[in-house]
């Protein structure tokens, strides 16, 4: 079995911008992301959330 690797790691290049630190979308200023995972009778769900600042 192999180990899953990442694009980057085969030499392709998504994008022109660098990686941020965690290579994240938090990395992102004024970006901020939630999430939340909801267990029972048998069912698992959840939902993330991406929310940016307002430039008004």
């Amino acid at each position: 079995m192999h180990t899953p690797r990442r694009v980057r790691e085969l030499g392709i290049t998504v994008g022109t911008l660098p990686t941020g630190p965690l290579n994240a979308i938090t990395d992102v200023p004024g970006v901020r992301v939630g999430q939340t995972t909801l267990t029972g009778d048998g069912v698992n769900t959840g939902v993330t959330a991406i929310v940016s600042e307002s430039k008004t």
